[in-house]
């Protein structure tokens, strides 16, 4: 009777990525939950390439600290659900989209047990694979991206000062202009009057009938400009 008799072998399935997702992003994320047999706790691990599980422990951390191989660190039983990440950021092609197989392997206890290898693939689209292309923020692009926008901002900057200088001088140029015009038209030839007649002209100017203006000029305007008179011949 071998070691594995009546230990039923541990079943786990991958929940996401399905396979008809497609990817985009630079990270896979795979998802899965233990149903069933992990009696002796199950390790889950995945990688681009099968014979990656074979390696010692040294060679596989070396790949799973550039993201081409990843494992989950503690013992998983019957209910555990795992989170696992691949780097697949340089297998993405720029015309065409492409298929890549992903590998995983269930490893019960302590290698004694069950290990069960297994595959599913995934969908890449069609991307750049240069990541200023595809991450214009990213690290190592933000300096040309930074200028960029920098001078944008100032072209925009000056653009809108030069337009707010033009509209004010046109306004500023206007408001002369209707001053000017108006006092023209309504005091035109005032300077040729007599000042009670001014002062008549510009009381009507100003809504006034002109037989009240002219009453008020000459009881209370007359008055007072000759006394103004008096006291200059007094100096």
């Amino acid at each position: 009777v071998g070691e594995d008799f009546g230990d039923d072998p541990p079943v786990v399935a991958i929940t996401s990525p399905r396979s008809t997702d497609s990817q985009s992003e630079d990270l896979l994320t795979i998802n899965g939950v233990v149903n069933s047999g992990a009696e002796n706790g199950v390790m889950i691990e995945v990688g681009f390439d099968i014979a990656t599980f074979e390696l010692s422990p040294t060679p596989k951390a070396t790949k799973k600290s550039i993201g081409k191989y990843n494992s989950t660190t503690t013992a998983l039983g019957d209910g555990d659900s795992f989170t696992l990440t691949l780097d697949i950021s340089d297998l993405y092609l720029e015309q065409i989209g492409v298929q890549v197989t992903i590998y995983w392997r269930i490893v019960e206890g302590d290698a004694s047990g069950y290990t069960i290898d297994d595959s599913f693939v995934i969908n890449l689209l069609p991307r750049s694979n240069d990541p200023c292309v595809n991450n214009p923020d990213s690290a190592g692009c933000g300096s040309s991206s930074g200028n960029t926008k920098m001078i944008m901002f100032a072209v925009i900057g000056l653009i809108a000062v030069i337009a707010i200088v033009g509209v004010t001088m046109v306004l500023r140029g206007r408001g002369k202009d209707d001053d000017v015009g108006d006092t023209v038209e309504q005091f035109g030839g005032v300077e040729q009057m007599d000042p009670v007649e001014a002062y008549v002209q510009q009381m009507v100017g100003q809504g006034y009938d002109e037989a009240t203006a002219r009453e008020y000029a000459e009881k209370y305007y007359a008055a007072f400009y000759a006394q103004q008179g008096k006291q200059g011949d007094g100096n």
